[in-house]
């Protein structure tokens, strides 16, 4: 449900996905449980980790970041094939959940990487479905971090695509190699 999500703890470093195929989810079909997914997340540079093998709840789920980002991170997605996000809404859910090739983890609150994507295929690929950039949830606002504003790094999410292609019978608008 919630996707494939790499992320490295500590400055100067390389998070780095290569030659995988996401599929999307048959949208025709009832899901027994409505959540919107996303087949990757961006990765994450974080100043801190947790334990390989958790201890307390706190640190539950596993995905959940508590941790401020680094600065100095790179993320290379290379040769990533997303198969079959033709549509985005999933049936039975009422209009509430939706599936999407790539976002941010739903707990990334403070600084999102540039996302280099490299080599990339959209195979039967909405327009709608490439990405999901969401709101921050108003519970993210608090004076210690950021403010009496929710942080923003949701928003802040750059994407940059180089050699990519596309094929199928859907395929997203914006059809270039590069953007």
């Amino acid at each position: 449900m919630k996707g494939v999500s790499l992320n490295v703890v500590g400055d100067d470093t390389l998070a780095h996905m290569e030659n995988i195929h996401v599929w999307g989810e048959d949208t025709a079909i009832d899901k027994p449980h409505c959540a919107t997914r996303n087949g990757v997340w961006f990765m994450a540079g974080l100043d801190r980790g947790k334990e390989l093998h958790p201890k307390s709840t706190s640190a539950l789920p596993v995905y959940k970041m508590k941790s401020a980002g680094t600065w100095k991170h790179n993320t290379e997605f290379k040769a990533v094939t997303f198969h079959d996000f033709a549509n985005v809404e999933l049936k039975g859910c009422n209009g509430k959940s939706r599936q999407y090739c790539m976002g941010p983890n739903t707990h990334a609150s403070d600084h999102i990487h540039v996302q280099n994507f490299v080599n990339t295929v959209f195979d039967n690929v909405h327009d709608d479905a490439v990405a999901h950039i969401y709101e921050p949830p108003k519970g993210w606002a608090n004076p210690t971090d950021c403010g009496n504003f929710p942080c923003t790094a949701p928003q802040n999410a750059v994407v940059k695509f180089t050699g990519t292609t596309f094929k199928g019978a859907v395929k997203p608008l914006f059809a270039y190699p590069e953007f």
